[in-house]
């Protein structure tokens, strides 16, 4: 019930303190009103003041709703009734340093402007009715209260800047989290799932192109259909890492990497069985290489295991992309007490054009290189002759 009620209200923290003082002040105006008719006031006087209450009534209403936008309402009120009313509710000067705060908190420039003629009014109040709530020098008092309500207007809107720029930042750590997921993990399968295909298309000796031929077998066909409908995914699931990317914050790289591993479920896969699973994987594929480990990488710390998983599936995506599988690969892993090392090499490999968009996005690589250069590591990359990655990682 009263989440559905604050949702009514486009600022419901403005609202709240419009609705505390707005109230506070009609209920000192009415009593000003009371006390004005025991006096036995004219007849003009208590018709004008009591239409000032009841448009002062109106617009602390609106101002409930929409401070914002009712805000230079409430502070013409205000000064309308500061400079009539004798002497004028506490509680209405309040409510127009409170419109001044709001005006600040909307548009500060404006807020500022607002805050000086206001100030301005006030002390010429003072000169013309010396006796009056702002004379003998209590408008310049009143001036500070002006300068606080600036203040206060000034730091919500800063405080709301904050709120909003950290929204953002969770948006992007999320967006850089998903395409990095569908880039380690979707973007390598499908890869994956289309070279198998094409490899066994060769060793058959059928032609990877084309379906339509009637010398091949169904089931070929169906292998064939199956390739593509894996190539399409593939091209649409790059088209969403690509948007996704289009929002990536390299300063994230680092809280986004370390946070969004620390809520993997998954936690009980360890390094080496990740490395078998890979390299079983791609032997099926027909690449080998050897895999060396230095150290104990099993006693990494969790967000750095986690971390070295997804890289290692990476690397090992690279390898059935980009290397020869007629040479061996090598990755040495080595582990210090305070970093890890990935020394990866293999033999590029020069295909014909129509596998050229098997080769992937060229991203996979950079993006792990921001991330580790965000974690005060490096990633050296080096194509003379022999590939080589060199990537040393602190923790």
């Amino acid at each position: 019930m009263i989440k559905k009620i604050v949702k009514q209200f486009a600022h419901p923290y403005l609202s709240l303190i419009a609705f505390i003082i707005g109230t506070t002040a009609i209920v000192e105006f009415i009593n000003y009103q009371i006390l004005l008719q025991a006096t036995e006031p004219s007849k003009k006087e208590l018709v004008f003041t009591t239409a000032l209450l009841i448009t002062t009534t109106i617009i602390i209403v609106y101002y409930i709703r929409y401070p914002i936008s009712a805000s230079y309402a409430v502070l013409w009120i205000t000064a309308l009734g500061e400079t009539i009313l004798d002497p004028a509710p506490l509680s209405l000067l309040v409510l127009g340093i409170s419109a001044i705060a709001v005006s600040t908190y909307n548009k500060p420039l404006t807020g500022y402007a607002i805050a000086v003629l206001y100030a301005l009014i006030m002390i010429l109040d003072g000169i013309i009715r010396p006796t009056g709530i702002m004379g003998a020098g209590s408008a310049y008092t009143f001036i500070a209260f002006i300068a606080i309500g600036v203040g206060i207007g000034h730091g919500f809107r800063i405080n709301a800047q904050n709120i909003k720029e950290h929204q953002k930042n969770i948006t992007l750590q999320h967006n850089m989290q998903i395409a990095r997921e569908l880039h380690d993990h979707t973007t390598n399968d499908l890869t994956n799932i289309i070279m198998i295909i094409n490899k066994r298309l060769e060793d058959n000796n059928t032609s990877i192109t084309d379906k339509t031929s009637d010398i091949i077998s169904n089931q070929t066909k169906d292998l064939l259909t199956i390739r593509d409908l894996a190539s399409n995914a593939l091209h649409h699931t790059r088209q969403s890492i690509i948007t996704l990317d289009s929002t990536f914050i390299l300063s994230d790289t680092k809280s986004t990497q370390i946070n969004s591993s620390q809520n993997i479920k998954n936690k009980e896969k360890h390094i080496e069985e990740e490395i078998e699973k890979q390299k079983n994987r791609i032997e099926d594929m027909g690449y080998y290489g050897e895999i060396i480990t230095i150290g104990n990488i099993n006693t990494l710390p969790e967000h750095i295991e986690r971390f070295l998983i997804d890289f290692i599936h990476e690397l090992f995506g690279n390898i059935t992309k980009h290397s020869d599988p007629q040479y061996e690969y090598t990755l040495l892993i080595s582990t210090t007490d305070n970093q890890v090392t990935l020394e990866l090499s293999d033999q590029p490999v020069h295909e014909p054009n129509e596998k050229i968009h098997m080769k992937g996005m060229n991203s996979g690589l950079k993006r792990y290189s921001a991330i580790i250069t965000a974690m005060n590591g490096t990633l050296e990359v080096r194509n003379k002759g022999i590939w080589s990655m060199i990537a040393s990682i602190p923790f």
